[in-house]
C-alpha cells in the first residue's frame, strides 16, 4: 500500500514515448493525402488537442469536403500504422520502476486515444505500473484547457503531492492552471528527470491572493537535553558564521484559507531554535519559520534575480528572486505582521534604492521551502527605473552578487535551464508568476 499518497503523472507523447517524429510523419502523410503541404505552425499548434479537435480544426481551416467522421478514421488509421515504430525514451521503463519502488503512485494523462495508449503500454509490459490513466477520449476540452487534469484529480483520493511531467507548452499550461507542480522534461534524460523530481519536491505554492498574519500567544517547552542541543548547535553555527544574530522570528501555528483571503497565525521564538530544528529534525521541535520574499517587475517586462552571497546562512551562491528577508518583532502592528512594510524595507536595504520608487506592492500568495521548512509571503513589486541605473545601484549590495534581469518572454526558458541553481521558494514563485502574470 502506498503510504505517502504522492503522485507522479506522466504525459505520453514526447514525455514517456519518443513519438514526436512519428506524429509529425503521420500529420505530413494526412496533409499529403489531401494535397496539402506540411505546415510546421499547424503541427505545433496541434500538439495537445485530441484527434477530434485536430480533425475539426483542419477541416475548417482547409475546407475539407469529407465528413469529420471520415477524416477521423483516415487520420487514425495512419497513426496506428506509424505508431508501431514508436519506442519508449531510453531509461523510461527503469525510471517508472524506480519511482514505483520509491512508493509513488504513477499516473498517465494524455490527449492520445485510449486504444493506442493501452495497447502500447501493454505491449511494452508497463501497464501494471500505472495506478490511474486518463486519455483524450474521456474529455471534451484538451490541453491547454485544464479539464483533463481537473478530471484526473477528481478520480484520485486527495493526494498529498502531485508532480506532473510534460514536454509541451500546452501540457505545462494545462497542469499549472489547476495549481499542479509541473516539470518541463523536453530533451531531458531519464536521469535528469529523476533529479528534477527530487528538486521540485523542495517547493510548493500553498495559497494565492490576499494574506493576513495574526500574532498569537504560544509557548514552546523543552527538556534540559533539547535546550542543551539547541545551545550546542547555535555555538557550532556561530563559529562558522559570526554574523549570525539570535533575534526573535515568527513561526507558523496554522494556515486557514477561504474564498477571499488566507489567514496565518504565528508566534515568535528564538532564531537559534529554528536553526536547531532545521539542522537536527530528530529533536522533534517541528517549527516552520515565516519570512517574506518579493518578485520585482521592472518596467513591466523584466524580473530581477541575483546570486546569494557565499556567507548566506542558507543556499549560498544560489539564484533567487529579490528581495527577501526574515520577519522580526519590529514588523508587528496591532497584533498583526505588516509584511508589506517589511518587503519595502528589504527592497531598500538590499538593493540600495528608495522604496518610494515602488509603484505597487501586491501579495501573490504563500510559498514553502519544504526542505528548510520555511513559509514565505510573496509579493510582486512594480517599479519603473532606468535598467542601467537600477543595476548600478544594486551592484553595491552586500547580500548578493551578480544581479541580473530576465525578460518575461524568456522566463520559462531561463527557469527550465536553471531550476537546480534556484532556491526552492523562488522556483515556486517563478512557476506561479509565469502562469498568472503574463
Amino acid at each position: 500500500m502506498n503510504k505517502k499518497n504522492e503522485w507522479i503523472i506522466f504525459d505520453f507523447d514526447g514525455t514517456l514515448v519518443n513519438s514526436m517524429s512519428v506524429m509529425k510523419k503521420s500529420f505530413s502523410m494526412f496533409m499529403k493525402s489531401k494535397n496539402l503541404k506540411f505546415n510546421d505552425e499547424d503541427f505545433k499548434r496541434l500538439d495537445g488537442p485530441t484527434l477530434n479537435e485536430i480533425i475539426s480544426y483542419l477541416k475548417k481551416k482547409y475546407r475539407l469536403k469529407e465528413k469529420e467522421t471520415e477524416l477521423y478514421l483516415q487520420y487514425d488509421k495512419i497513426i496506428q500504422e506509424n505508431f508501431k515504430d514508436v519506442k519508449l525514451f531510453p531509461g523510461r521503463k527503469k525510471l517508472l520502476r524506480n519511482l514505483k519502488d520509491k512508493d509513488y503512485h504513477i499516473g498517465l494523462v494524455t490527449s492520445a486515444k485510449e486504444n493506442i495508449v493501452f495497447q502500447y503500454i501493454k505491449n511494452n509490459n508497463i501497464h501494471s505500473i500505472f495506478d490511474s490513466i486518463l486519455c483524450g477520449d474521456k474529455i471534451k476540452k484538451s490541453k491547454p484547457n485544464p479539464e483533463i487534469y481537473e478530471k484526473f484529480l477528481s478520480n484520485i483520493n486527495k493526494p498529498k503531492t502531485v508532480i506532473v511531467l510534460e514536454d509541451s507548452e500546452n501540457g505545462i499550461k494545462s497542469a499549472r492552471k489547476v495549481g499542479l507542480n509541473c516539470i518541463n522534461v523536453k530533451n531531458k534524460t531519464s536521469s535528469d528527470i529523476l533529479s528534477l523530481i527530487e528538486k521540485s519536491k523542495q517547493h510548493s505554492f500553498i495559497a494565492k491572493g490576499d494574506i493576513v498574519v495574526n500574532l498569537k500567544k504560544h509557548n514552546l517547552v523543552f527538556s534540559k537535553e533539547i535546550k542543551g542541543e539547541i545551545a550546542r548547535i547555535w555555538k557550532e553555527l556561530k563559529n562558522k558564521n559570526n554574523s549570525l544574530f539570535d533575534s526573535k522570528s515568527p513561526v507558523v501555528i496554522d494556515i486557514k484559507k477561504n474564498k477571499t483571503k488566507t489567514t496565518i497565525n504565528v508566534f515568535f521564538t528564538d532564531y537559534k531554535t529554528i536553526l536547531a530544528d532545521r539542522k537536527k529534525p530528530k529533536l522533534g521541535i517541528k517549527v516552520n519559520q515565516l519570512g517574506v520574499s518579493g518578485v520585482i517587475l521592472l518596467n513591466d517586462n523584466k524580473l530581477v534575480f541575483a546570486k546569494r552571497g557565499k556567507f548566506s546562512t542558507e543556499y549560498p551562491g544560489m539564484i533567487e528572486l529579490v528581495p527577501s528577508g526574515n520577519i522580526d518583532i519590529s514588523d508587528i502592528k496591532d497584533n498583526k505582521i505588516d509584511y508589506i512594510s517589511k518587503i519595502k524595507k528589504e527592497f531598500e536595504e538590499e538593493i540600495g534604492i528608495s522604496n518610494k520608487q515602488i509603484l505597487e506592492v501586491k501579495p501573490l500568495g504563500i510559498v514553502k521551502d519544504n526542505k528548510n521548512k520555511i513559509y514565505d509571503i510573496c509579493c510582486r513589486l512594480k517599479i519603473r527605473i532606468n535598467e542601467n541605473e537600477f543595476l548600478q545601484k544594486f551592484q553595491n549590495s552586500t547580500e548578493y552578487t551578480k544581479p541580473f534581469l530576465i525578460d518575461l518572454k524568456e522566463i520559462n526558458t531561463f527557469h527550465n535551464k536553471n531550476i537546480e541553481k534556484i532556491i526552492p521558494t523562488s522556483n515556486a514563485v517563478i512557476e506561479y508568476f509565469c502562469e498568472n502574470f503574463k
